[in-house]
């Protein structure tokens, strides 16, 4: 007779014996695995055969008669343990041969799978987590840890993510989670539909990890992320197979410094290109910190086909840009929004012309909203070609453009000039460590003629300049900032060393109404210029973030920042300034910390505003509802007054006039409850109000009538 063990969980099966006796004594003959189950097969009424490692195990029912219901129930039981420890797992991707006559005896099992499958059964916390992985512990001879299943079953849950990451479970050896994560990728992955492997990693571990997924073909892998592990080419030899056999394609595919060269990565791109669905699944990669100076055409072929790119990242890859932008004219102009190229240089020697494909790409571009180009050396050329070629872009905005660490010089300095003010697809603009020097004046200004950059980034371009010129770039940035049209939200002119005609500056925040970030670390104003920052915040009500570190500030400086907020109830982020407050604990430890907590609990309070003692004006002010009910009510009333207008606007036939008029007469009947409610409230309190006032007349009363009996006796 065939036993189920007990502990179901454990996955295994007894093979006992039953020897009758007087004492009905049994003993267990033989026992396996559930995972080592190759194949089970039926085809008598009285038979049932388990193939286990290449072994036949034939076992007979003993009473002919029963012989059918006997065998029937050792198939069901056999399944009902499979299905309990894996759920969501098809009974044929755990057993590779299952033949069993007739069809009528797996009709149970075949209800059970449907019930599972399609949701009606529970399967219990992230796909019943639980109970595969003490299955696998028990297979693999590994210790269950409790942790592990809390970890899952809690965490994940409670996050309703589907991504796996072994990061998360770093604490275990590596074996460990090889063997419990990665050989058996079948029994789970059904749940964790996503791979980001973080802890430190090699071309072993690439090799497991394409085994397994070649192994499942069905799993639904969206997102792989191997980024930091070393797995160099004969990793990404062994990645690539699974890669473009993925089923449904992969979203996501970071390789970022894992040790590639040119021959790892072409391969890996033969593998994306020959998948059909990669070009139309695949919205982010990154190859960036590998060594791809070799020939990548592969990639470049990749690249040039029409893809559904949104994020590419080939920073620090030694390749050459310009030939790049041959590759993303053809292919990646409909969709590609994240383009980061910094750290590389341009392969065309500065007396040979830039390639027309790298002007026209800036130029076709549809879809660009994020272009960094830092620490790429740029040639005068390649940065004009650049800028016009945006300029002359009518289909693209709110793009955020990174030319710092560019060494642009004078030159650059020039083109900028000449050209920025024409550039209105920009919001941000990052020209930060260039040597611009004396002539960053002039560019400042004319950027301010650009009204389409919020965000604003020209730190460390003053390291060199001389003293009497300071004075002028500065007067040019207050000068922008003070502007009635200036549309600028955000200012960083960190480590420029400053000192004191840093002062200009802080004086003309006290007036500013459209600087919200302010970013004036490293610039040695001591406590001074903290005094002139303090008076500033008491008037200013825009500015909502400070960093302020590296000044050489003391505690009579941070005295005054602290009493200034007190009076400030916009500024809500100021980095803690690391840097000067060490100093400072060295001198007057307790008193450091002091000053420090009230600065944070006075943020605390413009974070929470209903905190503080006139809260409630601030609500009523900010149109904060009274209720939890009340809030959950309007958030419903926007989100239907939304889709209501974009229906309209968009004049589509799916929903009938009818039913727009339907919702908004709810919002209407909505509004109309919560005036009623304030209302309603509004004579409660008066009724209660005029109730008080009674009673005291009352009183009044009372107490007139007994002082009045009092003189009469």
């Amino acid at each position: 007779m065939l036993i189920i063990k007990e502990d179901l969980r454990c996955g295994w099966i007894d093979h006992i014996f039953i020897h009758f006796s007087l004492s009905l004594s049994f003993q267990v003959d033989q026992h396996f695995h559930y995972l080592d189950i190759q194949g089970v097969e039926s085809r008598k009424p009285n038979q049932l055969c388990l193939t286990v490692c290449d072994r036949v195990y034939t076992y007979y029912t003993t009473h002919e008669e029963n012989s059918s219901h006997e065998v029937d129930t050792m198939v069901l039981s056999l399944g009902t343990a499979l299905k309990n420890i894996f759920p969501a797992v098809p009974l044929t991707h755990i057993i590779r041969k299952v033949d069993i006559q007739p069809p009528k005896r797996m009709q149970q099992l075949d209800e059970l799978e449907r019930a599972t499958l399609g949701g009606t059964r529970d399967m219990g916390p992230c796909g019943g987590f639980s109970t595969q992985y003490m299955c696998m512990c028990d297979y693999h001879a590994l210790p269950y840890r409790e942790e592990v299943a809390w970890d899952v079953d809690t965490i994940y849950l409670s996050h309703d993510t589907r991504e796996l990451y072994l990061h998360d479970f770093d604490y275990l050896e590596q074996k460990y989670v090889w063997s419990v994560y990665i050989d058996q990728t079948t029994a789970y992955v059904h749940h964790l539909s996503n791979f980001s492997v973080s802890f430190s990693t090699n071309s072993e571990f690439a090799n497991k990890l394409s085994l397994a997924l070649l192994s499942n073909s069905n799993i639904p892998l969206q997102k792989l992320d191997l980024s930091h592990n070393p797995i160099e080419d004969k990793g990404a030899v062994h990645i690539s197979n699974p890669i473009g056999r993925q089923a449904k394609g992969l979203s996501h595919l970071n390789l970022s410094l894992c040790g590639l060269t040119g021959k790892g990565v072409n391969m890996l791109a033969h593998s994306l290109s020959v998948n059909k669905y990669m070009c139309q699944t695949l919205t982010f990669l990154s190859l960036a910190g590998n060594s791809l100076r070799d020939d990548v055409n592969n990639l470049y072929n990749f690249l040039a086909q029409p893809n559904a790119l949104k994020t590419l990242d080939l920073s620090a890859t030694e390749c050459a840009i310009d030939a790049v932008f041959g590759a993303l004219l053809r292919g990646c102009t409909s969709s590609l929004a994240h383009l980061n190229l910094s750290r590389n240089s341009f392969g065309s020697k500065k007396t040979r012309e830039m390639l027309p494909s790298f002007k026209q790409y800036f130029t076709s571009t549809l879809a660009l909203k994020t272009l960094t180009l830092s620490q790429c050396k740029l040639p005068a050329d390649a940065l004009k070609n650049v800028l016009l070629g945006l300029a002359c872009n009518e289909n693209i905005s709110e793009v955020d453009l990174d030319l710092s660490s560019n060494q642009l010089g004078g030159t650059g300095a020039q083109i900028l000039e000449s050209c920025i003010h024409g550039v209105r697809c920009l919001s941000a603009l990052d020209i930060s460590d260039n040597g611009l020097e004396a002539q960053l004046g002039p560019v400042v200004a004319a950027i301010s003629k650009n009204k389409s950059i919020r965000k604003l980034s020209i730190g460390r371009n003053l390291n060199n300049i001389k003293s009497k010129h300071v004075y002028h770039v500065m007067e040019s940035v207050v000068q922008m900032i003070q502007e009635e049209d200036c549309v600028l939200e955000s200012l960083s002119i960190n480590d420029s060393r400053l000192k004191t005609d840093l002062h200009n500056l802080l004086n003309a925040l006290g007036s500013n109404h459209c600087l919200q970030s302010l970013d004036i670390s490293g610039n040695y104003m001591g406590d001074s210029g903290a005094r002139l920052l303090a008076k500033a915040l008491q008037i200013n009500s825009k500015l909502q973030y400070i960093s302020y570190d590296r000044n050489n500030v003391t505690l009579q400086g941070y005295s005054d920042i602290a009493y200034a907020l007190q009076s400030n109830y916009s500024v809500k982020f100021l980095p803690f300034p690391v840097h000067d407050a060490m100093l400072c604990m060295k001198t007057a430890p307790e008193r450091t910390e002091n000053l420090m907590r009230r600065i944070q609990d006075t943020l605390y309070r413009n974070v929470s505003p209903m905190k503080y003692s006139n809260g409630q004006a601030f609500r009523l002010q900010q149109g904060f509802l009274l209720s939890s009910t009340q809030q959950q009510v309007d958030r419903l009333v926007l989100q239907t007054g939304e889709a209501v207008r974009t229906l309209r606007r968009s004049g589509s036939d799916l929903v009938g006039a009818n039913s727009l008029q339907w919702a908004e007469g709810l919002i209407t009947d909505a509004d109309s409850s919560k005036q009623n409610e304030q209302t309603t409230k509004r004579m409660r309190d008066t009724k209660r109000t005029n109730e008080e006032n009674n009673n005291q007349n009352k009183t009044i009363i009372q107490n007139r009538e007994k002082n009045n009996n009092n003189n009469k006796r």
